[in-house]
């Protein structure tokens, strides 16, 4: 799969997310494990969020799936569809992808001494 190095998993204390192949697949590979606390979804609110809204928006595509091939495919496409095309309110109105690049350039500016 290649490196998670720091990369960070956050979601809740669900038994998948608990269990001891997740767990060794994140660590081994560099993740960081963030767990919510225990009956607090409010804590994992944007991943909750865009799962909610990627299986009402998706779902009836998903069902058209005729192998998990498929499915995984139809996965990636939403997600692609979410971080490159889809305005998201939260962020000005602009898709991740354009917000991440903005972030990041403005991140490494080249600074000017000013005396």
């Amino acid at each position: 799969v290649g490196s998670l190095r720091g990369i960070i998993f956050h979601q809740d204390q669900g038994s998948a997310y608990t269990s001891e192949l997740y767990l060794r697949s994140v660590i081994n590979q560099g993740g960081v494990l963030s767990y919510s606390r225990k009956g607090e979804p409010g804590d994992n609110a944007v991943n909750e969020s865009f799962f909610s809204r990627l299986k009402e928006e998706w779902r009836d595509i998903f069902y058209e799936a005729r192998s998990l091939e498929e499915l995984k495919s139809l996965i990636s496409k939403a997600i692609r569809y979410y971080n490159t095309s889809r305005y998201h309110s939260s962020l000005g109105y602009m898709t991740p992808e354009k917000f991440l690049k903005q972030e990041m350039t403005s991140l490494y500016l080249p600074y000017k001494l000013v005396s």
